[in-house]
């Protein structure tokens, strides 16, 4: 399954745009030929074995011990975007997602499992808190530096806003069907939520009001940012409810990686 926050830039930006998915019979036949390796290392038996075992371990139970090697961010040094070979945006992201899932078996073979299906979220847009913190970039994906909005904590939750939230349930369908038309046949397409890495909530109140900020105003303004932390607590709780009202979150566990995994 893929995490749209942890995409590559070039593909996360361009991939949000609504652009149809029409193949070339080049893109076509070279998705079909990576899905079917993708089916087949997921009905490797060591697919099977593995999954017991991680269920074993999340049952805490004893037994042998269990390594996940995710290369995360270091994804592009990995699997370039140079290398890629289809055109269109939605189809370059597809075609790295399957990418990722063969190189983690062939390559790095950790115990990892891939999952005989192919999983596209809903199209979820989420905005932001009425505030904006744009960021700027060093070379080569490194550090960034950004300008936080907020520089007063005492009525900060007065300019802040609860995002507004849209599902585009078309356009959702039709990526399923396109995806589907391509490779459906051999690897089945499904809808299934992935929506974000944590729901955390000091990352982004670290955006807003900074992180030496929020160290400070621990042991200074411990009042105050306990009242901002009760504001975003509300604001995710609004968020998550209307996902789940929605329908739009998985009703079952399996390869899902959260957190720090």
């Amino acid at each position: 399954m893929f995490n749209p926050h942890i995409l590559p830039a070039e593909i996360q930006v361009r991939a949000s745009s609504p652009a149809p998915v029409n193949p070339s019979p080049r893109e076509r036949e070279l998705l079909r030929r990576l899905a079917e390796r993708a089916l087949a290392i997921a009905h490797e038996p060591v697919m099977a074995q593995r999954k017991t075992a991680w269920k074993r371990h999340n049952a805490l139970q004893p037994g042998t011990p269990l390594i996940l090697a995710d290369p995360e961010c270091a994804w592009e040094e990995l699997v370039p975007l140079s290398t890629l070979e289809c055109t269109q945006p939605k189809l370059r992201e597809w075609e790295l997602h399957l990418r990722k899932q063969i190189f983690w078996r062939e390559t790095i073979n950790d115990d990892d499992t891939v999952e005989p299906h192919f999983d596209i979220p809903w199209v979820v847009q989420i905005g932001d808190y009425g505030l904006s913190a744009p960021k700027t970039h060093g070379a080569d994906r490194g550090s960034y530096r950004w300008e936080p909005p907020i520089r007063e904590l005492r009525g900060a939750t007065q300019r802040l806003k609860y995002r507004d939230l849209a599902v585009d349930r078309a356009l959702t369908r039709q990526y399923v069907d396109a995806a589907a038309a391509i490779f459906g046949d051999i690897l089945p397409v499904r809808i299934r939520g992935k929506y974000w890495w944590s729901v955390g909530m000091t990352w982004q109140l670290i955006d807003l009001i900074g992180l030496e900020e929020l160290m400070i105003a621990m042991c200074e303004q411990p009042a105050e940012l306990h009242t901002l932390m009760a504001w975003f607590q509300a604001e995710y709780s609004h968020v998550l409810e209307w996902f789940e009202r929605e329908g739009l979150l998985s009703d079952t566990n399996e390869n899902d990686y959260v957190g720090s995994g």
